[in-house]
């Protein structure tokens, strides 16, 4: 790996590292809903022993996928993860202690002001992240005609 996809490898951990703290930020610690932090480690976050740490897990190895130019492989994972993005909050809201009722999703998870802050720094990962898929797949569609 060159020094370009060490750099983009460690950022993708330390992005999948801040998720992961909003993350026990949202849940209070253990004491409120971790429906954000399923949403963030979503496909991760569906194995019960991987859940602290799937925000971590799953942006690290997209970021894997991204920084070693295997990126239609990276964006084949980030739709995964949007598709699976909604099992992972119902599954995570259907567990012992936590609330049953779908509708009150955005309530559970983001507060009034807390959503904002917390979905911010997800929202701008995943234009980066969208950014550098595309810029890649184009110059590999262009490296491949020329």
């Amino acid at each position: 790996m060159d020094k370009r996809s060490v750099r983009m490898l460690v950022s993708y951990g330390a992005y999948g590292a801040v998720l992961t703290l909003l993350g026990l930020l949202s849940t209070g610690m253990g004491e409120g809903s971790s429906a954000i932090f399923a949403a963030f480690g979503s496909p991760f976050s569906l194995v019960g022993p991987l859940f602290v740490l799937s925000p971590f897990i799953t942006w690290f190895v997209i970021g894997g996928w991204v920084a070693t130019n295997k990126r239609l492989v990276g964006a084949t994972l980030l739709v995964m993860h949007y598709l699976l993005i909604v099992p992972a909050v119902r599954a995570n809201l259907r567990e012992p202690g936590n609330w049953a009722n779908d509708t009150r999703l955005l309530r559970l998870a983001c507060g009034q002001d807390k959503c904002l802050l917390l979905m911010t720094p997800y929202i701008v990962g995943q234009l980066i992240t969208w950014v550098l898929l595309v810029r890649g797949l184009r110059a590999n569609r262009f490296e491949t005609t020329v």
